[in-house]
């Protein structure tokens, strides 16, 4: 028999060949604690975030985004703008029409809403108004720079506000982006220039005190050769852009343009029925920054932590979307809004559960297989039949209450020998509560076979932290 220390931690990456890759990283992340040879386990699957209510309110229409403004949460719900207070009053501002999610700018004279179908609304903070200027093409998003609002148009064409008011654009004050024939899709403003994303191109213009109409001109030589395909999908943090591109891949760009999707995530976003209805956005939960990637029609949720690798963020018990709809930091919290209702949930790390609502955490291993068994004098197992005698996990325990929900918490482990096609029996596994004494979490005779991929699950309202495991096999001669 042979024990081999073995990294659990990795990316959701269920590939078309199950053989090369059936991985699942759900309700866990993959964090890089640290480059130090003292650290138990440099890579380790930690909890992510769970939700507590906020407000709750079945009279409201679903949320169609939340945005901040002066130190002051907004949302549309239904048909309504709203502030909402830090104890979660809502007050009534005006309508807004449509049913689409809406996209929210921040300018010098107040917060500006698009409502996704070609109309503007401004709140200065004391009166709301629809923008009717007659210049306006039926702008579907609304930026900023330098105290000027640039709207979206027809035809490659975007204009520009007068200074100071957004609701004012002159008949002249119009550019375009032209370098190539694809329409306008987003105009989005980052770092001091603006970005006109394409069906195809991304245009990048700057604001010239020297130029008269429109006073955005372009940066020579900025072409970059992809295009927007998920208008929500873009969103930025304070280093870069993230968005859905028009061949499906996921891409940062800041200071350059990086892909930051993966071979295996590109093919699994290529099988939806759906994907130009994907949302995004961006957090900074206790300093990792994260871009939130969700396709409502195939019914996915997908989490990218800067610097680290893809895993799945699920609401229920069948592996689907989150429910969190659009997210915003607020009154020093971080809210997220429901996709069905008009509920507004906190983001909070010492929860584990969704108001309540059980979060199955999950881990699907890459597969453990007869070449990772050394045989003495370099010599391994490949392709051989293994029996595995024993699987312990290293991870935190003692975790659960002293009763009530979460006391007693269990850990279950699952095998499949097909490639994580089809999991055998559960085998259940205790984690031990807070007043126990050291535990270790470990099965025994857990069969045989050429490959293996092991599944962890959680379900109960516990902190969850796995660090690595060990395997004690015996390769069948």
């Amino acid at each position: 028999m042979v024990k081999i220390p073995v990294n659990l931690t990795g990316s959701s990456a269920t590939y078309r060949s199950r053989a090369q890759s059936a991985q699942v990283t759900r309700n866990l992340f993959p964090m890089f604690i640290d480059d130090n040879a003292s650290v138990k386990s440099r890579y380790i699957l930690d909890s992510f975030v769970g939700q507590s209510a906020f407000f709750s309110d079945a009279t409201f229409g679903v949320g169609r985004g939340l945005a901040v403004y002066k130190e002051t949460m907004y949302r549309v719900a239904g048909s309504s703008l709203y502030s909402v207070s830090a104890s979660g009053v809502h007050t009534s501002l005006g309508t807004i029409a449509g049913t689409a999610q809406c996209t929210f700018t921040s300018a010098v004279d107040g917060l500006i809403i698009a409502n996704g179908q070609g109309r503007v609304y401004r709140y200065t903070g004391s009166v709301f108004s629809e923008i009717t200027d007659s210049d306006l093409e039926t702008p579907n998003s609304a930026a900023f720079i330098n105290a000027k609002t640039i709207y979206d148009g027809t035809s490659g064409r975007f204009s520009v506000s007068d200074v100071g008011d957004s609701t004012s654009i002159g008949a002249l004050n119009f550019g375009t982006a032209e370098s190539n024939v694809d329409d306008l899709v987003r105009g989005y403003v980052f770092n001091q220039r603006y970005y006109a994303f394409g069906t195809e191109t991304i245009e990048t213009f700057w604001d010239s005190p020297a130029a008269l109409n429109p006073p955005l001109v372009r940066v020579e030589g900025s072409i970059l050769q992809v295009g927007l395909h998920a208008f929500y999908s873009l969103s930025s943090n304070d280093t870069s852009m993230f968005f859905l591109a028009d061949d499906q891949k996921v891409y940062a760009l800041g200071a350059g343009l990086v892909r930051v999707s993966t071979d295996i995530l590109d093919y699994i976003i290529s099988t939806y029925s759906k994907t130009d209805d994907a949302i995004g956005w961006c957090m900074t939960l206790r300093g990792q920054n994260y871009y939130v990637l969700t396709f409502p029609t195939a019914n996915k949720t997908w989490v990218l932590p800067e610097g680290g690798e893809w895993f799945e963020w699920s609401s229920g018990v069948t592996g689907g979307r989150n429910r969190a709809n659009s997210y915003v930091f607020c009154y020093n919290k971080h809210y997220v809004e429901s996709n069905v209702n008009g509920d507004i949930y906190e983001l909070d790390w010492d929860v584990y559960t969704e108001t309540g609502s059980t979060i199955v955490r999950q881990r699907d291993t890459g597969t453990f297989h007869g070449g990772l068994l050394p045989m003495g004098r370099g010599a391994t197992a490949a392709g051989m039949e293994f029996e595995i005698k024993q699987f312990e996990l290293l991870m935190e325990t003692r975790v659960g209450e002293l009763s009530g929900e979460g006391h007693d918490p269990q850990i279950i482990l699952q095998l499949s020998y097909d490639g994580g096609r089809t999991f055998g029996n559960e085998y259940i596994g205790y984690i031990g509560n807070t007043n126990q004494d050291f535990i270790k979490v470990y099965w025994y005779g857990l069969g045989r076979g050429h490959e293996v991929v092991f599944r962890i699950k959680v379900t109960d309202p516990v902190y969850v932290s796995i660090h690595s495991a060990i395997i004690d096999a015996e390769a069948i001669r």
